[in-house]
């Protein structure tokens, strides 16, 4: 049985992010796992999703000092 320091339920936007930001604040000193309910099926491509989101000035300040703000930037707009 693996062991984990850290166990997040759900790899949407929220946990994603909190096991990025737990990866990069202890620079891999934790082993973070992040479950589902349902296994990814890797030849499934999610597809476009005409959602939007809003991300407040502070989330933005998170991303950019996780170094995770260059990935998303060129897909967000003002």
């Amino acid at each position: 049985m693996k062991q984990y320091d850290v166990v997040i339920a759900g790899g949407a936007m929220a946990g994603a992010t909190l096991a990025l930001a737990i990866e990069h604040l202890s620079q891999g000193a934790l082993r973070v796992a992040v479950v589902e309910p349902f296994k990814a099926q890797s030849d499934q491509h999610p597809g476009f999703d005409s959602r939007s989101i809003a991300l407040s000035y502070g989330t933005v300040n998170l991303l950019r000092h996780l170094a995770l703000w260059s990935a998303i930037e060129p897909f967000s707009t003002p």
